[in-house]
């Protein structure tokens, strides 16, 4: 009689956490520059791909140059009938962020830009999937992706991708808020961003409101060293943008353009000119104070999440010029509808959000008017048609006020059915 003997196996090695941690960022890193490759390859033949490039290569070689006249920058036309004389409107310490990737051809500048894009966008869905308590570890990671894949189908990131702006880039203010009250460092990207685009200066005194005194001194002096490095490097820059190109509005562009997604282009298109801006600054004004208010006490009521969202589409309404592509923000936005939708199961809700993914989805602002440069003397019908995004937004901070009174969403359970009370959307 013989005996055999199997050999065992030893027992593997668990994943070191070096490689846990590795694999979800390899992951990311995969999707990120697939996707980036794939708009490329989709869109390197549109006319408007990377179109705002045109005003950053130029505003680069100025500022190798030595600087002086950034702010007479204009973009050469597109083509012999898009000529838009498109100039550089930012703070000079954007210009000088922007100058590293000017050594890129376009090609290659798109994937690198992109591919940062994408990354940035995911890092905002995996926050908001983290705040409203969807999914976890390889779920969420998974679910992330997939989310990033079909936002770029939303118009706004569609057109922020396409011309290269840097819009995605000022939603890392958004993932600075979302750290928590006394987190280190945190209001580092704020300032960052506020030094970037000005607009994002409103979330200094969102943190000022909700007594986030640190974040909020943090926040400002990183804002006041942009100020500060952009001048001993552009001094002449610096001196004629806070002095005079940053209080003119009508340098973006024609206030009236039907792409103009803001208070101000609705008031203009509806009183057929813009020599009077006191309704303007009035409805701007009133929504500032409101938005702060409604953001300041979901805040209290641990939704810091929603409190954020609130304060920046009062940023999108209240800037004089928000193009399309400002509206970015939309996507944490629909992550908290689609969550609030599916627990709150309201028809009403279901249907609102409904609504917001159509309006900007399918760009009801286009059939405003056949040439969007001609916003004055539209009907009723094309008025509302081209302040969709504005609707949509004072839509959601009615909700917003609507969900501070009524307190935390319930928890959702395995089955998906919510239960009890939350603790709000953190």
């Amino acid at each position: 009689m013989t005996t055999s003997t199997k050999a065992t196996r030893p027992p593997e090695a668990p994943p070191s956490t070096w490689t846990r941690s590795i694999r979800p960022v390899a992951f990311a890193l995969g999707v990120a520059i697939t996707l980036s490759i794939l708009l490329w390859a989709a869109q390197r033949t549109v006319i408007w791909w990377m179109a705002d490039w045109n005003v950053y290569y130029m505003s680069s070689e100025v500022i190798l140059r030595g600087g002086g006249d950034l702010y007479d920058v204009v973009a050469p036309p597109l083509g012999p009938d898009l000529d838009f004389n498109a100039p550089f409107n930012y703070p000079p310490f954007a210009a000088l962020l922007l100058t590293p990737f000017s050594f890129f051809g376009v090609d290659a500048l798109s994937l690198v830009w992109n591919t940062l894009k994408m990354l940035t966008l995911g890092g905002v869905v995996w926050v908001s999937l983290r705040a409203v308590g969807v999914a976890y570890g390889r779920r969420r990671l998974v679910l992330t992706a997939v989310i990033v894949t079909v936002v770029q189908l939303l118009d706004p990131v569609l057109q922020d991708v396409q011309v290269g702006n840097i819009n995605v880039f000022i939603l890392l203010a958004f993932l600075d808020l979302m750290r928590p009250d006394g987190a280190r460092g945190k209001g580092f990207l704020v300032g960052l961003a506020a030094g970037i685009k000005i607009t994002p200066g409103i979330f200094i005194v969102y943190l000022l409101v909700t007594r986030q005194f640190k974040a909020a001194v943090t926040a400002t002096a990183t804002f006041l060293a942009t100020v500060g490095v952009a001048h001993l490097v552009l001094p002449t820059d610096s001196l004629r943008y806070w002095t005079s190109a940053m209080w003119e509005p009508d340098r973006v562009f024609i206030p009236e353009f039907t792409y103009n997604q803001s208070l101000r282009g609705v008031v203009v298109r509806m009183l057929g000119n813009d020599d009077n801006n006191l309704l303007w600054l009035a409805l701007a004004a009133l929504t500032f104070v409101a938005a702060l208010a409604i953001g300041a006490g979901l805040h209290r009521k641990g939704m810091n999440f929603e409190g954020v969202l609130v304060v920046s589409i009062a940023m999108l309404l209240i800037s004089p010029f928000s193009w399309i592509a400002h509206w970015v923000w939309i996507v944490p936005v629909l992550i908290l509808l689609w969550t609030m939708a599916r627990r709150v199961r309201s028809r009403w809700l279901y249907a609102l959000t409904t609504f917001v993914v159509l309006v900007f989805m399918l760009r009801p602002y286009m059939f405003a008017s056949w040439n969007p440069l001609e916003g004055y003397g539209l009907s009723p019908g094309a008025q509302l048609l081209a302040a969709s995004f504005v609707i949509a937004g004072v839509l959601l901070i009615a909700l917003a006020e609507v969900h501070r009174r009524r307190g935390p969403l319930p928890v959702l359970t395995e089955s998906g059915e919510g239960h009890g009370a939350g603790h709000g959307l953190r």
